[in-house]
């Protein structure tokens, strides 16, 4: 454990926290400090969990957001330089249950261009169109560049 963990979870015991959002974590189990976790998540006045299933740590908050599985969501990465990866659903969301990044976009008031509520396919279309399809030679046009990616995986980039 990190020293700023033990700090947070400090502060969130003393009420020094008001709110907190967990996504894709379960301190309540998997830290040492499992039960200042749980003891600290009772003292904030804010907590919500975005989280896949009900955890140790979902279960002590006093908010669940059901958050989709990878699988069906958007996302992109990069992790070796200059090979990028665009992530799409591969199925509709099964339940009744939010992308994380569409949740926070929505908490945040977060619009794209047209003034819509922002969502997290919008949110990687727009990126790659401002920041990684200048980054490729292959860019005729950006909707070419796109649609190519989506067919291959991945782009190569500069």
């Amino acid at each position: 454990m990190c020293s700023s963990d033990l700090a947070a979870v400090e502060a969130l015991g003393k009420g020094e926290i008001s709110g907190v959002v967990l996504w894709g974590v379960n301190p309540a189990y998997d830290s040492r400090l499992a039960a200042k976790w749980t003891d600290g998540l009772k003292k904030a006045k804010t907590t919500i969990a975005i989280a896949g299933r009900m955890n140790e740590t979902a279960a002590a908050c006093k908010l669940v957001a059901a958050a989709n599985h990878a699988l069906e969501s958007w996302g992109d990465h990069e992790a070796v330089a200059g090979l990028a990866a665009v992530q799409q659903p591969l199925v509709n969301p099964l339940f009744d249950t939010r992308q994380g990044e569409d949740l926070l976009l929505a908490w945040a008031g977060a619009t794209n261009a047209q003034g819509k509520s922002a969502d997290a396919h919008g949110f990687v279309v727009d990126y790659w169109h401002a920041q990684v399809a200048v980054r490729s030679d292959d860019a005729q046009t950006f909707e070419h560049f796109w649609d190519k990616t989506l067919n291959d995986g991945f782009a190569d980039l500069k």
